[in-house]
């Protein structure tokens, strides 16, 4: 505990423990912001990742040379070795020079978690009165149509929770799998897909949004489908009753 600092900045809507101090400054899930539009969200950008410890910065720097010089033990093999390295091998010296990363991991999660907090609520006032002029200047029509609209989003919604598409996530792990595997050839199948969620959650914004575009390419398409499909069968079910409407006035009452 000695030389240890705790930061007192709380982000809005993050409440603190009840008694003793926070090791570590939570980000805030942000799920509020699903409820915005994508540019919005975009505007506004990731929540800072949150600080690592000196040792896990350890284990991230030298599992791959480790890999390398011991290809066919199990990751918890691995892991094993890494612990004792840390704790038994490694110089008092080497060991407080992780201690500063790790400090200075520290220090810039805090600044970026500042920076994320003031441009959150600078984006968040700024929709909010656009929002609010706009609907200081919508005409009656305007708002008929406004209502229109969010009939037929509400039957669309009704739609595309019956469709099965693909998410952004499961585009990026399609393009990554392969790289991964080749990177890490004795990992199993889910120690590869643990790697690719730390991946796509290190993934720049924009980067991200490109998957997000085919994701909703795909769920277009998925919907499209659907809806040719109920069209078909709307149809096949019309053209039955009308093969069926002749036959009962033909028969005897």
């Amino acid at each position: 505990m000695e030389g240890r600092r705790y930061i007192t900045l709380e982000p809005p809507g993050l409440q603190r423990p009840t008694a003793g101090p926070t090791r570590r400054m939570i980000v805030p899930e942000d799920k509020e912001l699903s409820k915005y539009p994508l540019d919005v969200q975009l505007r506004i950008g990731q929540t800072p990742l949150k600080p690592i410890s000196s040792y896990r910065i350890f284990v991230k720097e030298n599992t791959g040379p480790m890999r390398k010089l011991h290809q066919t033990i199990s990751h918890k093999e691995l892991m094993t070795k890494l612990n004792t390295q840390w704790f038994t091998e490694l110089s008092e010296e080497d060991r407080e020079a992780y201690r500063l990363k790790g400090m200075l991991d520290r220090q810039r999660y805090r600044d970026e978690l500042i920076a994320y907090n003031r441009n959150r609520l600078k984006v968040l006032t700024e929709y909010a009165d656009g929002q609010k002029k706009q609907k200081e200047t919508t005409t009656p029509a305007k708002q008929a149509g406004a209502e229109k609209e969010d009939m037929e989003n509400c039957l669309s919604s009704e739609k595309q929770s019956k469709v099965k598409f693909k998410s952004a996530f499961k585009f990026f792990k399609l393009d990554m799998i392969a790289k991964v595997k080749d990177e890490y050839p004795t990992l199993s199948f889910k120690e590869r897909v643990e790697i690719i969620k730390e991946q796509w959650k290190r993934l720049a914004a924009h980067e991200k949004f490109l998957y997000v575009k085919r994701s909703r390419l795909d769920k277009k398409r998925a919907l499209l489908e659907l809806t040719n499909a109920t069209i078909i069968n709307i149809q096949r079910q019309r053209a039955g009753e009308t093969e069926s409407a002749p036959a009962k006035e033909a028969s005897p009452n």
